[in-house]
């Protein structure tokens, strides 16, 4: 009895196990596609989103943009933005369809006491890439010494564009404040 038992089911075991290794694969294969080609419907300039995650994927490296200064770089709240030197680029987008630009700023960094808030804007064409902030940037809210790491991505169409990063402080109440990084570097990748 117990063998019969076992010949009837095997089959129908043997069925489930190949429909879910079959799922299984055609969600991973799907995944795997969408995440190894940035989507051809997003419009140009954007990156794609989902809810709050932020992905841009390319294929094959094209170029390489590294930039920066070894030396300190001050923005205080009495005056308007500060490029940061050694930032700017001009990037050329393909000829035809769209290319993903990966953007790392890194730097030491220093917010005053007397600030509420710095900004760093990695620009290109004049507007802060994803994810930060469209009108903000990405905000350095610990005062006293820290780390700035942010990892930025845009597709971009065709033409040239331009790169540039930018620093800014806002005081806190009716004091001055001020933010200054250390060693500032860019590094930024485009890919197909």
């Amino acid at each position: 009895m117990f063998k019969k038992t076992l010949i009837m089911t095997a089959p129908v075991l043997a069925s489930a196990a190949l429909v879910a290794a079959g799922l299984s694969a055609s969600t991973l294969q799907a995944d795997a596609a969408a995440r190894s080609h940035h989507d051809p419907k997003a419009p140009f300039g954007r990156a794609m989103k989902a809810g709050n995650e932020v992905s841009c994927v390319g294929g094959a490296q094209k170029a390489t943009y590294n930039g920066g200064v070894h030396d300190t770089v001050f923005a205080s709240s009495d005056n308007g933005p500060t490029i940061v030197p050694g930032t700017l680029f001009r990037v050329n987008g393909p000829r035809h369809g769209r290319d993903v630009l990966s953007v790392s700023f890194t730097a030491l960094d220093y917010l005053s006491s007397t600030s509420a808030q710095g900004k760093v804007k990695v620009l290109l064409d004049g507007i802060p890439m994803a994810p930060s902030d469209l009108n903000n940037g990405s905000p350095i809210y610990a005062q006293g010494y820290g780390t700035f790491a942010q990892n930025y991505c845009r597709n971009i169409g065709p033409g040239a564009h331009s790169l540039r990063v930018t620093i800014s402080d806002v005081a806190s109440g009716t004091n001055t404040g001020s933010l200054y990084l250390w060693d500032p570097m860019l590094h930024a990748e485009k890919s197909e």
